[in-house]
């Protein structure tokens, strides 16, 4: 764990984005923290991202993920790309202070618009962030009336509250990959994955799926109407000038 706080000292995180196709588009990225640790060469994100909570470490590299991925967007502004880069947010980063005056700031430092930056929070996140939902929700309203993104990450594998979806103003909601890989499995599978494409399609909502890694759940996803598709069937997460290069491919 001590190798952590080095980590951003030596320049051994960087960020990957895997994109997000609608139409055939990219109209986004999902930025994905890495972690090139020459002590820990086959560490994965699920490893190393609890021990960066558990050094305090969090809001450090929180901020420093964010200030990346705008700076990020700022470069594929330049180069004509008008989506949107999405950047996952933990509990403890929700439940800071100045964590709303933080994000404008970066916005404001980095020059990209608002409405090229999207934020994921899973379920457990608003539920779980030492914050009274009153206060969770006062958050997420000014960022989204500031025109930021919000996206509801991992739908499925929490709390799944209707109430919470219409409490909370997000615009987006990712259905979790564990339901994805049910498509083509058994017709009560699929049809509860049709069921909340169709539920978040009622609430005026967009949903994107996670994890699509086939062609039998891309057929299917589109058959039911599903927003946007995010997978490995289309690409891994990439370093920035393979995100680029995949652009441009598409533009």
């Amino acid at each position: 764990m001590s190798s952590l706080y080095d980590a951003l000292d030596k320049n051994e995180f960087f960020l990957v984005f895997q994109p997000q196709i609608a139409h055939h588009s990219v109209v986004g990225f999902e930025a994905l923290l890495r972690w090139n640790s020459p002590a820990h060469p086959e560490i994965s994100p699920v490893q190393f991202i609890p021990l960066i909570g558990q050094a305090g470490l969090t809001n450090v590299v929180g901020k420093w993920i964010f200030a990346t991925a705008c700076q990020f967007a700022r470069t594929l502004l330049d180069y004509g790309w008008n989506g949107c880069i999405h950047i996952n947010v933990s509990p403890i980063q929700l439940a800071m202070d100045d964590f709303v005056d933080m994000i404008f700031q970066i916005i404001q430092e980095t020059g990209v618009p608002s409405t090229n930056i999207g934020i994921e929070i899973t379920e457990d996140a608003c539920m779980t962030s030492f914050l009274s939902m009153e206060k969770v929700v006062d958050k997420l309203e000014q960022i989204t009336t500031a025109g930021i993104h919000l996206a509801m990450d991992d739908f499925g594998t929490g709390y799944s509250s209707l109430t919470l979806l219409n409490q909370l103003p997000f615009d987006t909601i990712k259905i979790d990959k564990s339901f994805i890989d049910k498509i083509g499995t058994t017709y009560k599978e699929e049809q509860l994955v049709a069921s909340i494409i169709q539920m978040v399609h009622f609430l005026d909502k967009k949903i994107v799926a996670e994890g699509v890694e086939t062609e039998q759940q891309l057929a299917f996803l589109r058959d039911k109407r599903c927003d946007i598709i995010q997978g490995y069937l289309y690409s891994k997460p990439l370093r920035e000038k393979e995100a680029i290069a995949f652009l441009a491919r598409r533009l």
